[in-house]
């Protein structure tokens, strides 16, 4: 679902404190390789990439979050975060498959709701 090449971004710092480094910032990405991150610490990683307009982190930690924390509410959230960085990257098609995603896999959840609207408002056909 989220297609995108991160080979640039790695370099951010992704840890929360300010003063992290580029060191912090690889060991962080090996940790959410390894699938040892919490969902909660993998979602503040895609919200400071984004943040930081570094998208293709945002999308691999979402992947991530995805995949080892696939029941999580941070995946509801993440899954948003991820259709706002494909939004101003202007990959409105991956975003509206992203909003479709976020609906299907929490139909109930208050964002499916905001995803709806926001499919509505760019004319997507929604279910």
């Amino acid at each position: 679902f989220l297609a995108k090449s991160i080979e640039d971004s790695v370099a951010i710092p992704i840890d929360e404190k300010p003063e992290a480094n580029y060191d912090d910032s690889l060991e962080r990405l090996e940790e959410l390789e390894s699938g040892t991150m919490s969902s909660r610490a993998i979602l503040r990683m895609a919200n400071t990439a984004y943040s930081k307009k570094r998208y293709g982190l945002v999308y691999r930690a979402v992947e991530f979050l995805w995949k080892h924390h696939p029941e999580s509410s941070e995946v509801v959230q993440g899954l948003w975060v991820a259709s706002q960085a494909q939004e101003m990257e202007g990959q409105l098609e991956a975003m509206k498959g992203t909003l479709k995603q976020l609906m299907t896999h929490h139909p109930n959840h208050p964002m499916a709701t905001s995803a709806r609207q926001k499919l509505r408002g760019l004319g997507a056909a929604v279910n």
